[in-house]
């Protein structure tokens, strides 16, 4: 993952502070917000761990917005 596609799931995701809370650094602890975006803006390649969990948190947050849009639907029918 690129740094650029990096900074979008960041954004899409609902921001740094929202991501941080969802990934953990190399300690298998929650990642400060701070070192997140540090992570993200050293290198234009982003670190295998920290990139294959920001596609988790982007899947997770994609299948949560789903779900809302079919409740949207369920209720309008």
């Amino acid at each position: 993952m690129n740094q650029s596609q990096a900074l979008r799931a960041v954004e899409l995701i609902g921001g740094y502070r929202k991501t941080a809370n969802m990934v953990k650094n190399l300690n298998g602890e929650p990642m400060h917000e701070g070192n997140l975006k540090k992570a993200i803006k050293r290198t234009e390649l982003v670190p295998d761990w920290l990139g294959e969990q920001l596609e988790q948190a982007l899947y997770k947050h994609m299948i949560n917005c789903s779900k809302v849009l079919h409740e949207i639907e369920d209720q309008q029918q």
